[in-house]
């Protein structure tokens, strides 16, 4: 996760363990990867709320209707 990452890695850079580019290629490997899933998950509930796109969401996935 991005978060556990983001509070980690700083250690081994700051013993010496660890270069500040190694920290920071990690850290974009781990934001891509983070990202990638999100946009997956967002997908896979869009998916499951509208069923396969065939139904109109409703609830809090509904967009209220704009009026002119």
């Amino acid at each position: 996760m991005i978060t556990g990452s983001f509070a980690l890695l700083p250690l081994p850079w700051m013993n010496g363990e660890a270069s500040a580019s190694q920290v920071l290629t990690n850290w974009a490997w781990v934001f891509l990867g983070n990202l990638i899933g999100s946009i997956a998950y967002g997908a896979l509930l869009a998916i499951a709320l509208t069923d396969m796109g065939a139904i109109e969401p409703a609830g809090v996935a509904a967009r209220p209707h704009r009026r002119r």
